[in-house]
Formats: structure tokens, sequence, C-alpha cells
């Protein structure tokens, strides 16, 4: 290990650093075994056999199970279909390495200086996205799957906005439009509510109407369409649709 003494960047992850990143999320636990974590943090740049690749590799499945999971029980009204496309934005590699950022996993990667300096190692999203999946598979390893699963579940809860990724993912407006003319003959229509701010940066807060001219959704976003994909999409929840 000659080189992770070169490079003084360098600091292998402590117990009180996980259990810290733990407690940032409502779980107190106590480490008795550092070893697998420590390991979750090794690049190929150091070690070609003990390295966090097959943490990587585990973690990654248990983050697309549990995904799968929740977005299954969570989500009963949508298909396959839709719910692959919102499991693929939630397991999106930015969005882990944003995650790993926040909990300043960056710090614990252990890597040869060439990897370090040459190509910013801990700046790379690839690898903060790798790191965090193989945080994840050291914890199911140690802890076992329910507190692996818990802390998954708080992760998600705090860190990634549900909300968004469905919005930008459905044509909620064609389900509300599909719906009314269904059972009415007739689709919803949009109206300007109000408009705020100077013009290089309006807020647009829009109304939806039914067939009887009864609001049934407002919505706010910085474009007209947007705000009206959010009007619809508050529709829907008004009538239970989703």
């Amino acid at each position: 290990m000659k080189k992770i003494q070169k490079n003084s960047s360098n600091h292998f992850i402590s117990i009180s650093d996980i259990e810290k990143i733990y407690k940032e999320y409502n779980i107190n636990i106590t480490i008795t075994n550092v070893d697998i974590y420590q390991e979750a943090f090794i690049h190929s740049s150091i070690s070609n056999k003990n390295n966090y690749e097959r943490l990587e590799f585990f973690g990654d499945s248990i983050i697309n199970m549990f995904c799968s999971e929740y977005l299954f029980l969570n989500f009963p009204n949508f298909d396959e279909g839709f719910l692959t496309k919102l499991r693929s934005d939630i397991v999106n590699g930015k969005y882990l390495s944003n995650i790993a950022k926040k909990l300043e996993l960056d710090k614990f990667i252990i890597y040869s200086i060439n990897m370090e300096y040459k190509f910013n190692g801990r700046e790379n999203d690839k690898i903060l996205g790798d790191i965090f999946e193989s945080f994840i598979g050291a914890c199911y390893v140690n802890e076992g799957y329910e507190k692996c699963k818990e802390l998954l579940h708080n992760i998600l809860i705090n860190e990634i906005d549900l909300d968004n990724i469905t919005i930008k993912n459905n044509n909620f407006k064609g389900q509300l439009s599909s719906y009314y003319q269904k059972l009415y003959n007739k689709t919803p229509y949009y109206k300007i509510k109000k408009e705020t701010g100077p013009n290089h940066n309006k807020i647009y807060i829009i109304e939806v109407f039914d067939n009887n001219n009864n609001i049934i959704g407002i919505g706010e976003d910085k474009t007209k369409k947007g705000a009206e994909t959010n009007a619809a999409y508050n529709a829907l929840i008004k009538l239970k649709l989703i």
C-alpha cells in the first residue's frame, strides 16, 4: 500500500465517520467492523483486487431492488413502462453522485496520486456514483437487509424530488384530458391566474377548469407549459387518479 502512503489526500473512513452518515438519516447504529466499509472506498488505481468494484456491483443491485419495491408499492396506478423510466431517473449517476457529495464520501476515496490529480478523481461524478453504490453494498453486507433498506428509504425521501421526477416522466395533461374526454366528451381548459416577476424571470400561476367551469387544479412554474403540467398533476391527485 505504498501508493496510499504517498498520496497525502487519502484518508481511510473511520467508525465515527460511518456512524455520522447513518445519523444524518436518523439511524443510530454502532459499527463493529470497519474493514468492509474501508474496502468500499479503495479505487482500482490502488489495487486491482481489493477495491470497491465488487461492492459497487452488489450495491447497484440493492438500490435497483429497493427502488423497484418502493415504486411498485407507492405508485399502484402506473404501468411497468412508466415505473421503469422513473426508477432509471432515481438511480441516475448524477443523483447518486450528488448524494455522495452531500455525505462527503469523496473525502474517503483512496486513490493513486495519478488518479487524484490527473483525472480530478474526487470531482468525478461517475466515480462518486460508484462509491455511493459500494457504500450501500457494504451497508448490506455488514448491517443486513432491514438496516440497509431503512437507510435507502430515508435517503430517497430526503434527497430525491420524486414529484419533480414523476412530472418530468409523465404526460399529466394528456391523462387529464383523456379522463374528461371519456366521461364528458369535453377536455379541461387552462387559464393564467397570475404572472409575477420581471420578464426574464417570470412565475406563472395557472388554473385548470373542468367541463362545469370548476377549478380542479392549480400549478406554478417559470414556464406556462410547466405551470399547466403542474396544474394537471395536482388535478389528477385531487381526482385520486394517481
